[in-house]
C-alpha cells in the first residue's frame, strides 16, 4: 500500500488541498446565504446549480483535458474556482451567485477528471484498487476537515471566502513543483442513459437517488441546523460527522454487500433510512447532539452507499467491455439527481419549515423502497458467487479506469522518442517506418510491443507485411505481436492466419491461440481459418490443436461473468469449431471428438452430438451390407472411451447419442449397466 501510494504524494496533496477549498465553500455558501435572509428556495435553486455545472464538466472533461493538458487545465480550474468564490465576496446578486455555483461545479467536475486521469495513469492493475480507495480517504478527509474551518471567522465577513480562493489558488503549487508529468487521456464511450436504465434499471435508479437525496442533506442540513441554533462548533462536528459518515460506512457496508444479496441490502438500508429520517430531528430538537452526531453519520453513510451499490448492481448486468461506459452513465444519473433534490428539499422548507429537509427525504425515500420491492419481484439476483464485488467508490471519483473490475489498459509506460518517430513516418512513408522499426527492435527487443502497437494502427500497412517485418528480429515475441496485430486490425485476421498456417509449425498453435484471444466469440472465425489450411498430411498438428484450442476455451470461459457469458457463448463457439474440424478431417474422427471433449467438458454432448451425426452421414455414403455394423460399432467404442475417461460425462453423452441415433439406444444402455449406472440407463429414451 505505501509503495503504492508514495510516489503520488505530490497528486494527493493537491487533491486535498482543493478538496478542502471545495468543501469549505460547501458549507459557506448556504450559511451566508442563510445569514442574508435569502428565502429557503432561491437558495436551493442557487445550490442546485452547482450540480447543472458538475454535469456539464463531467461531460466534457474529456474533451477539455484532451485540448488543454493535464497540468495547464488544473492551473486552470483552480484559478477558476478561486475567482468564482472571490467573486462571489464582492456581490450579494444572487444571480452572480448562481452564475458562479455554475462555473465551480463545471471547474470541480474537470479537476476530479484531472486528478483521476493521472491516478489511472500511474496505477497498475494490482494496485488501482488500493488506490482508488486511498483516493476516497483524501476527499472525504478534506472535506471533512474544512468545515471546521469556519471557526476561523463568522460567515458574514470576506475572510472565508479569501481563504477559499487561497486553497483553490496554491492547490496547484505540489504538481508545478513536482516531477509528475501529464498523461494521455483514455478514451471510452459511454452507454447512453436508456440504455443504463434498461440494462439495470435499479442501478440507474439508485444512483439517481443517491443525488437526490444526498445532495439534499448536505447542501441544506446547515440551514435546517442554524434554524434550531447549532452554530460554530456544534454545527462543524454536525457537518463533519455527515461527510465523514459517507466514507467509514462503506466499510461495513462493503463486507455485508459481498455476503448477502446486494437486494436485500438496498433494501433494509433504505428502510433504515427512513427510520432515521424521522427518528434524527426529535433527537436534534431534544438537543441530544451526540445520538444525533452519529445518526447523521450513520443517515449519509448510507445515502452515498446507494452509489456504489448501483454500480455493482448494474455491473452484475453489463458486459466486462461496458462497464467504463456504464459508470459513466450513472455518475450523470447521480448528477441529474443532485439537480433536483437541494431545490426539492428547499421548497418543502419554506413551506414546511425547518424539518421540511427530512420530510423531503422521506418522501423521496419512500418510493425507493417500493421499486427496490419491486424490482425483487419482476427479477431475480444473481448467486451470491455471481455478483461483482463492492469497490469503495463515490462521486468524486470521475475516471471509471480506476475501478478494479473494469478491463485494465496499461498505459503508465511512455513510448520513446525513436517509437514516435516511427509513428510520425508511418504517416508519410510506410516503408521507410518499418525499416526504421526493424532497426529498432533489433537494437532495443524491449520495444517491440510499443512498435507493432503504433504500426498496427496505420490502416496503410498490412499487419501480416509488419509481423514478416518484426518477427525476424523478436522470434520469442510472435504470439504476443500476432495479438497486439490482430486486436488493431481484426478485419484482416483471415489473411493474416492463412500467412501463420504457411510459416513454422513449431510455434504455430501458440500464435493461434494469441489470435483467438484478440478476437470476440473466443476466436472462432480464426481457428476455423486454420483449421481450412491444415493439410490432409497433418492429422497430428490438427489434434493437438483441437486439444488446445478447447482448453482455452474451457480456461477462459470459467473466468469469465455471466454477463459476459451471455454475449460471448463458448458453447456456441465450440459447436461451430469443431463441426469445421469434423467436415476438414479425413481420419481421427473419434480421436478428435475425444479431444475436445476430454479438453472442454461442458462442451461433451455438443462435440458428441457432432460425432454421431458425420458418422451417420458416413454410413450413408457406405456400402449397404456395412451400414449398420460400423455405425454400431463406432457408437460403441465411442462410449466405452467415455465411461473409461470421462464418467461423469457419461450419462449426458449417452442421451445425446441415444437422441441423435436412437435405434442404438439399447447398446449405449448396456454400456452404462455395466459401470454400474442402472439408474441413469433407466432414464434414457429407449424406442
Amino acid at each position: 500500500m505505501v509503495n503504492s501510494i508514495k510516489p503520488l504524494m505530490q497528486l494527493f496533496l493537491s487533491c486535498f488541498i482543493f478538496m478542502a477549498g471545495n468543501g469549505l465553500v460547501s458549507l459557506l455558501i448556504p450559511m451566508r446565504l442563510s445569514l442574508e435572509e435569502v428565502s429557503t428556495d432561491k437558495i436551493g435553486l442557487i445550490l442546485s446549480v452547482y450540480a447543472i455545472g458538475y454535469l456539464i464538466g463531467a461531460n466534457y472533461s474529456k474533451q477539455f483535458i484532451h485540448k488543454v493538458g493535464h497540468i495547464r487545465t488544473f492551473a486552470f480550474c483552480g484559478s477558476l474556482t478561486s475567482f468564482a468564490i472571490l467573486v462571489c465576496a464582492l456581490s450579494m446578486d444572487l444571480w452572480i451567485w448562481a452564475a458562479m455555483r455554475l462555473l465551480m461545479g463545471f471547474a470541480v467536475a474537470i479537476t476530479i477528471a484531472t486528478f483521476d486521469g493521472w491516478l489511472s495513469q500511474t496505477t497498475s492493475q494490482n494496485n488501482r484498487g488500493q488506490v482508488l480507495a486511498f483516493n476516497q480517504i483524501v476527499v472525504f478527509s478534506a472535506i471533512s476537515i474544512s468545515q471546521f474551518f469556519i471557526l476561523l471567522s463568522p460567515p458574514s465577513s470576506t475572510t472565508l471566502f479569501i481563504l477559499a480562493g487561497i486553497l483553490f489558488s496554491i492547490s496547484i503549487s505540489p504538481l508545478v513543483v513536482g516531477k509528475l508529468h501529464g498523461p494521455t487521456m483514455d478514451d471510452f464511450e459511454s452507454l447512453s442513459l436508456r440504455k443504463t436504465f434498461s440494462i439495470s434499471p435499479l442501478g440507474a435508479v439508485c444512483c439517481m437517488s443517491c443525488g437526490l437525496l444526498y445532495a439534499a442533506l448536505i447542501n441544506l442540513l446547515p440551514i435546517y441546523a442554524g434554524a434550531y441554533g447549532v452554530v460554530d462548533l456544534e454545527l462543524s462536528i454536525l457537518m463533519a460527522s455527515a461527510v465523514a459518515g459517507a466514507v467509514i460506512m462503506q466499510l461495513p457496508i462493503g463486507f455485508l454487500s459481498d455476503r448477502y444479496d446486494r437486494r436485500r441490502l438496498i433494501f433494509s438500508m433504505v428502510t433504515i433510512m427512513i427510520g432515521l429520517s424521522i427518528i434524527f430531528p426529535l433527537y436534534f430538537q431534544s438537543d441530544l447532539l451526540t445520538s444525533a452526531y452519529i445518526m447523521i453519520g450513520v443517515m449519509s453513510g448510507l445515502v452515498l452507499c446507494l452509489y456504489p451499490l448501483g454500480i455493482s448492481e448494474t455491473f452484475d448486468k453489463v458486459t466486462q467491455n461496458q462497464m467504463v461506459g456504464a459508470m459513466s452513465s450513472l455518475l450523470s444519473f447521480y448528477a441529474i439527481g443532485s439537480i433536483f433534490g437541494p431545490y426539492a428539499a428547499s421548497l418543502m422548507m419554506k413551506y414546511a419549515g425547518p424539518q421540511g429537509l427530512f420530510i423531503t427525504l422521506c418522501l423521496l425515500e419512500i418510493p425507493l423502497l417500493c421499486f427496490v420491492v419491486y424490482r425483487m419481484k419482476v427479477r431475480e439476483s444473481l448467486p451470491l458467487n455471481q455478483q461483482e464485488s463492492f469497490v469503495m467508490s463515490s462521486p468524486n471519483s470521475m475516471v471509471p479506469h480506476l475501478d478494479p473490475r473494469t478491463v485494465y489498459e496499461d498505459s503508465s509506460s511512455e513510448a520513446s522518442p525513436m517509437v514516435d518517430s516511427v509513428a510520425q513516418l508511418a504517416l508519410e512513408t510506410p516503408q521507410a517506418a518499418v525499416e526504421l522499426a526493424q532497426m529498432i527492435v533489433k537494437s532495443d527487443p524491449d520495444q517491440t510491443h510499443a512498435i507493432a502497437s503504433v504500426l498496427s494502427e496505420q490502416a496503410n500497412i498490412g499487419i501480416t507485411y509488419i509481423y514478416k517485418s518484426i518477427i525476424e528480429y523478436a522470434p520469442k515475441l510472435s504470439a504476443d505481436i500476432a495479438d497486439i496485430l490482430v486486436s488493431a486490425q481484426p478485419e484482416q485476421m483471415e489473411q493474416f492466419v492463412e500467412y501463420i498456417m504457411q510459416g513454422d509449425a513449431s510455434n504455430r498453435n501458440a500464435i493461434l491461440l494469441a489470435i483467438a484471444r484478440a478476437l470476440p466469440n473466443f476466436g472462432s472465425a480464426a481457428i476455423q481459418t486454420a483449421v481450412d489450411n491444415i493439410g490432409d498430411d497433418q492429422s497430428e498438428e490438427l489434434l493437438e490443436l483441437t486439444e488446445e484450442y478447447f482448453q482455452q476455451i474451457h480456461k477462459e470461459s470459467s473466468l469469465m461473468r455471466p454477463a459476459d457469458l451471455a454475449v460471448e457463448d463458448p458453447q456456441q463457439a465450440a459447436a461451430e469449431v469443431f463441426n469445421c474440424i469434423i467436415e476438414s478431417a479425413t481420419e481421427q474422427h473419434d480421436e478428435l471428438a475425444h479431444k475436445a471433449s476430454e479438453a472442454m467438458p461442458e462442451a461433451s454432448c455438443i462435440v458428441a452430438e457432432t460425432y454421431i451425426n458425420n458418422l451417420k452421414d458416413q454410413q450413408d455414403e457406405a456400402p449397404q451390407g456395412q451400414q449398420q455394423l460400423g455405425l454400431s460399432e463406432a457408437i460403441a467404442n465411442y462410449m466405452e472411451y467415455v465411461v473409461e475417461n470421462q464418467p461423469e460425462q457419461a450419462t449426458d453423452i449417452a442421451a445425446t447419442i441415444v437422441e441423435q441415433a436412437p435405434e442404438y439406444a439399447s447398446e449405449v444402455v448396456e454400456i452404462l449397466q455395466s459401470i454400474g449406472e442402472i439408474e441413469a440407463s433407466s432414464q434414457l429414451p429407449l424406442t
